[in-house]
């Protein structure tokens, strides 16, 4: 069981680990909104910069190939820093869809993952860079359409065949659940089922449904205080960490916005290692458990 980085850094084996952030992401083709595309590589090596400085060892680059994946670029950061790099595979959720997702089936789509997870992306050098997950699979709103489920069902299908995790998008609405339920009727466990945004919907039911499955729970809006208060936030998990399920969260900060880094006024990649971890501490969580969260939660869920 390992992580599968683009490119390894034997160095920087232990450390923080962001599972769910973009580097690279392009939603303008839906929003229109240019504060919606990160594309420039000079502003992401300073802004990763950071995470660096605080002890980040990992970030998961959860972009997928419908939301402006760059392999080339995240080949060029994984090189220019000392960061441990993992690219995804899959497609994001209806709004910004491919016209093929409607003209393939689910095995097609399945075998579009399962090559990019274990035969890999050539790059024009020649090179091969492997995707290390499967995610970030979306719904747009409360309900799963027909599309939506086909790409679910077919990230199915790749995580059975390899043994890759599968990270969900799913904001706003308790319709993890919904995931939830076509995920498992495929022979996946459940400890390879990542359901996000669970922090853009407080509710404690919902919560308790998808740890009492088995999966991760990923609180990954951090710093996010127009959609709910770090407050609430670490409420939330104060309430499942004293009932328990410690072993089963995850923290990130979903960095997708040019206003989300530091060089634009937002809180940047470093902010769950900074003021998150002080309010943490001010409800009295524990350092170890802290470390539990960022480091060894994280290895575990995305090694396969």
């Amino acid at each position: 069981m390992e992580l599968h980085c683009i490119f390894s850094n034997p160095s920087n084996i232990s450390g923080y680990i962001l599972p769910h952030e973009h580097i690279f992401c392009d939603f303008t083709a839906v929003t229109q909104d240019l504060n919606h595309v990160l594309n420039d590589k000079t502003l992401a090596l300073r802004e990763l910069k950071y995470f660096e400085q605080v002890g980040g060892a990992t970030i998961v680059d959860i972009t997928p190939l419908d939301l402006g994946r760059q392999p080339e670029l995240l080949a060029e950061i994984a090189e220019k820093t000392s960061l441990n790099i993992i690219m995804s595979t899959g497609w994001y959720r209806k709004a910004f869809y491919p016209a093929m997702i409607d003209s393939s089936n689910t095995k097609s789509l399945a075998k579009i993952m399962i090559s990019e997870l274990t035969n890999g992306i050539e790059l024009q050098d020649g090179r091969k860079i492997k995707a290390g997950l499967i995610g970030e699979i979306g719904v747009d709103r409360d309900v799963v359409s027909a599309q939506e489920e086909r790409v679910l069902r077919a990230a199915a299908m790749a995580a059975v065949e390899t043994g890759a995790p599968i990270s969900t998008h799913s904001s706003m609405y308790p319709v993890g659940i919904r995931q939830l339920e076509i995920l498992q009727e495929y022979p996946i466990s459940n400890s390879k089922i990542i359901i996000g945004h669970a922090d853009t919907f407080l509710d404690e039911n919902y919560h308790m449904t998808i740890v009492d499955s088995g999966c991760y729970i990923q609180f990954d809006t951090i710093g996010r205080q127009h959609i709910n208060s770090d407050h609430d936030r670490v409420n939330a998990i104060m309430r499942l960490v004293e009932r328990g399920y410690q072993d089963q969260i995850l923290f990130s900060s979903d960095r997708c916005f040019r206003s989300d880094l530091k060089n634009f006024g937002g809180v940047g990649y470093d902010y769950v290692f900074t003021a998150f971890k002080s309010l943490l501490e001010n409800f009295g969580l524990s350092r170890q458990t802290f470390n539990k969260i960022t480091q060894n939660n994280p290895r575990t869920a995305l090694s396969w």
